[in-house]
């Protein structure tokens, strides 16, 4: 029991540093996860008699440490870009404008309901269109005076609507970033340290001659 409590002191330790190495550099060293399968196998044989099965341990509590490290890079790199964007996106719903732009937004889906072309101006696109330039003329023009008709009431319960919708759009996005972030930060050299880390973890744990 005490070689696997010093093991996984030894994993949080390995993780966390993986992760602050991470943030404070920008890059990942995919040969510290060897490291950590190390210093995992040496803390589990420390505090035990080194057994295949205290082997198994030591190449579990590694493995659980090293995507628990990549994990936590994710999250920060997340949180540093996402906070950003969150900024931002704070900063436009202070504006009428921004609540124009979705008004806006609705207006072109039904036209395009009504199977008709919508005349974008040239260069934009459609997807990225944020702002009175972005849009048609026309179409602004009937979004600003929905808004302006808007009595103050309804205007407060469009905001919250659009506020929500945001908040779920950020979830999902986050979400996907989060998943891809975390799959493309292994990179083949990874993949190689990582199988090293687990055969240094069990000879080392298991004091395997």
């Amino acid at each position: 029991m005490k070689g696997i409590i010093t093991g996984v002191v030894a994993g949080i330790v390995g993780a966390l540093a993986w992760a602050a190495i991470a943030a404070l550099t920008g890059f990942e060293i995919g040969w510290l996860a060897w490291g950590i399968g190390a210093g995992v196998g040496a803390a589990v044989a420390w505090g035990s008699e080194g057994t295949p099965a205290m082997g198994v341990a030591a190449v579990v509590i590694s493995v659980l440490a090293i995507v628990g490290g990549k994990y936590i890079s994710v999250e920060m790199k997340l949180a540093k870009g996402m906070g950003a964007a969150n900024e931002q996106v704070a900063a436009q719903m202070e504006t009428d404008e921004y609540f124009i732009s979705w008004l806006a937004d609705i207006i072109i889906v039904q036209i395009e309901e009504a199977d008709v072309a919508v005349a974008w101006p040239e260069g934009v696109n459609p997807e990225d269109a944020a702002a009175k330039e972005h849009y048609p003329p026309v179409v602004w023009a009937q979004a600003e005076q929905t808004w302006e008709d808007m009595p103050p009431e309804k205007k407060d319960e469009f905001k919250e609507e659009v506020r929500q919708q945001v908040e779920k759009n950020i979830a999902s996005f986050t979400a996907d970033v989060r998943k891809e972030g975390f799959i493309s930060s292994f990179s083949f050299f990874d993949v190689i340290f990582f199988f090293l880390a687990i055969g240094t973890a069990y000879k080392i744990g298991s004091k395997a001659d």
